[in-house]
């Protein structure tokens, strides 16, 4: 629906529309933000959005969000404020916009042309968007950057601020750096999670079983890190809808002697980020809440199969990727290619094909990086404190 209808309504409001031009900066008293609605794409975009904000320090920040990435976006600094838009109802979400009398709206998604034809619909003074190659979502907006498959998605976020600064004929650079609102840590990290190993096993939309790894893989794992720290606990994190299995994998942990018990998370993400931050360890499928933690600053492994590293890879310094090995895996881009791709259909499962070792290698990689070292130090201290 968003392709075959959003096509022609993307082109039909790039030509009634009438075109903007950046409005002078000590003019501007309001601008939006909207990523994509994963978790993810809102925790990779924060370096960006507090780019963003650099360029109006003066304005009021506001972030668009629907419900499946409030949560993210509440996590942001330099956002002033979160509005809530009903996705799925997209003449109510407009209405939701319109009513925010927005100066500029800045539009962060990649490839969906509902965020193209919703930042029109606000009607900005100046809008600004991506074209991706096939997408035909960008006529609409006033300055348009290109959005690329070769590079990191960060810095397709980095892109479009080089392109606002360019817009409004700045020289300042970019270069705030992922993370996560200050007041979060001002609550002390729980000394529980000291000898914490959080195993984070599932993924979310479709086909998010070819992005998670075979259950006897997490229990070698967890055999092995054991063997490292015998004090270890593993903590198995998730969506609410994944606690059934959560709790079956904690109880094949427990059987073979391996503490395990499942995170349920009653005061939203910012508590997770908590747990996150104040564990030893954290091995995590590709997903948002890997994100969360290396942003977070815990050491963190991400299992990548049929994700690449150079494009949807964790980031932060104290962060690896686990590649999977041989051809036909590295495929996503813009997260619907395993529709497209042969390994998508069962002919290769890249999960299935990374070995618990080269998780193991990555995880001495983490623990023996200098800088990871001495952070490490740091936080055990502060944990320890509390």
């Amino acid at each position: 629906m968003d392709r075959w209808a959003g096509i022609p309504l993307v082109r039909t409001a790039a030509v009634l529309r009438r075109p903007g031009q950046m409005p002078d900066p000590a003019t501007v008293r309001k601008v939006g933000v909207m990523t994509s609605t994963t978790l993810g794409d809102t925790l990779l975009a924060s370096g960006a959005v507090q780019d963003v904000k650099a360029l109006w320090p003066g304005a009021e920040l506001v972030f668009f969000a629907a419900p499946q990435n409030r949560g993210a976006a509440e996590l942001l600094p330099a956002v002033d404020r979160v509005v809530e838009f009903p996705l799925t109802r997209p003449w109510r979400a407009v209405a939701a916009l319109r009513r925010e009398r927005l100066d500029v709206m800045v539009d962060f998604s990649g490839w969906q042309r509902l965020a193209a034809l919703l930042t029109v619909g606000s009607r900005a003074r100046f809008t600004a968007g991506f074209e991706r190659a096939g997408q035909h979502r960008h006529y609409a907006y006033d300055l348009v950057v290109e959005h690329r498959g070769d590079r990191h998605e960060t810095e397709n976020f980095r892109a479009m601020v080089a392109g606002l600064r360019s817009a409004m004929r700045l020289q300042i650079a970019a270069g705030h750096k992922l993370s996560l609102r200050k007041d979060i840590w001002e609550t002390p990290l729980d000394a529980r999670w000291r000898d914490a190993v959080v195993l984070h096993c599932w993924a979310t939309g479709a086909a998010h079983g070819l992005r998670e790894w075979p259950e006897e893989h997490w229990i070698e794992l967890a055999t092995q890190l054991q063997l490292r720290w015998p004090a270890a606990k593993f903590v198995l994190t998730g969506a609410a809808s994944d606690h059934a299995r959560s709790e079956a994998l904690a109880e094949r942990l427990r059987a073979v002697n391996l503490p395990a018990e499942v995170y349920a998370a009653e005061s939203g993400l910012a508590a997770v980020a908590r747990l996150l931050r104040a564990a030893r360890l954290v091995v995590s499928v590709n997903t948002g809440t890997m994100h969360l933690a290396a942003i977070a600053g815990a050491p963190t492994v991400s299992i990548n199969g049929p994700n690449r590293a150079g494009r949807w890879g964790p980031v932060g310094a104290r962060a690896a990727s686990v590649e999977a090995p041989g051809p036909g895996c590295g495929y996503l881009d813009l997260g619907w290619e395993w529709r497209l791709d042969p390994s998508a259909r069962g002919e290769t499962n890249c999960m299935a094909r990374t070995p618990v070792d080269a998780v193991m290698a990555a995880v001495e990689r983490v623990l023996a990086n200098p800088d990871a070292e001495k952070k490490l130090a740091g936080k055990e201290s502060a944990v320890g404190a509390h």
